[in-house]
């Protein structure tokens, strides 16, 4: 059993995308999910969690409504508009009734100000959202937002997060701090958990999956495997490999762990952090 916890969509005739663009020349179309089935045969991938990558009910919305239409599908990490309380109340109380919505993320990383997450209005919004047991995804590409997250896990313990990709450690640089010291305090807290995924892309162009393999040493030492999930950044991890090297990768790196330690990074921990009942 594989499930895959980190997937994206993007219609540019659905959602006005501000990202990829022309630069991203590999990505900069419409990718939709008659691709993606073409692929998951072949690496063995049962379900996925497609993840939004626009911050509009028009991104979630088109989600939910692919979510519906293919069974590999499991679930939806979609958007809500944190720092407004009653549309926010509003949206849950909605996206809650559809089985697919399990989740939000909102692409901080975009935001001028680089302290957006712990800001008292979305602090407001993150209570609300501990409060209706939904977990959150978190981008973290630079160290603020690590320390922007351990904020948030000091004020609200009981919200689940998700750190997505690692918070992409600086592997093309083999470089560790203060990544590992940040990582190390976060997974303290138990509903912190983080997603082996989007490290192709943090890498040099010929990386391997030796490369990765201290990175994914570190956090399961930290977190455990219990608290970890694969995730394989599809479509993007285009821009610097295929999808069957990023499982392969994973798979070489992951050989040596125990069978349920192997499980949990597979499955597992995406089953009970996403809460997938019925999936397995």
């Amino acid at each position: 059993m594989k499930i895959d916890t980190h997937q994206h969509f993007w219609n540019f005739q659905r959602v006005p995308y501000k990202w990829p663009t022309s630069a991203e020349k590999e990505i900069y179309r419409n990718i939709e999910p008659d691709e993606l089935a073409q692929i998951l045969p072949t690496v063995n991938v049962n379900k996925t969690i497609i993840v939004q990558a626009f911050d509009s009910f028009e991104d979630t919305d088109y989600m939910l409504e692919i979510a519906k239409q293919y069974d590999w599908v499991a679930g939806v990490v979609g958007w809500l508009p944190l720092r407004d309380e009653t549309a926010l109340r509003e949206a849950i109380k909605k996206y809650k009734a559809n089985s697919y919505f399990k989740g939000m993320r909102h692409l901080i990383h975009n935001e001028r100000d680089s302290t957006w997450l712990t800001h008292p209005a979305t602090m407001n919004g993150l209570q609300i959202l501990a409060n209706e047991n939904i977990p959150f995804d978190v981008v973290a590409v630079e160290p603020i937002h690590l320390e922007q997250a351990l904020i948030v896990s000091e004020r609200i313990p009981n919200l689940k997060m998700v750190i997505n990709h690692l918070a992409k450690p600086k592997i093309a640089e083999k470089v560790f701090e203060p990544w590992e010291s940040q990582m190390k305090e976060l997974a303290k807290n138990s509903n912190i958990y983080a997603k082996i995924s989007g490290l192709n892309t943090a890498a040099s162009y010929d990386w391997k999956a030796d490369d990765f393999q201290p990175y994914i040493d570190r956090v399961i030492n930290m977190f455990g495997s219990n608290r970890l999930m694969f995730g394989s950044d599809w479509p993007v991890l285009n821009l610097a490999g295929t999808y069957k090297q990023v499982v392969d990768a994973t798979e070489r790196c992951l050989n040596h762990y125990t069978k349920e330690q192997q499980e949990d990074i597979w499955y597992k921990s995406a089953i009970e952090f996403y809460r997938l009942e019925g999936v397995y």
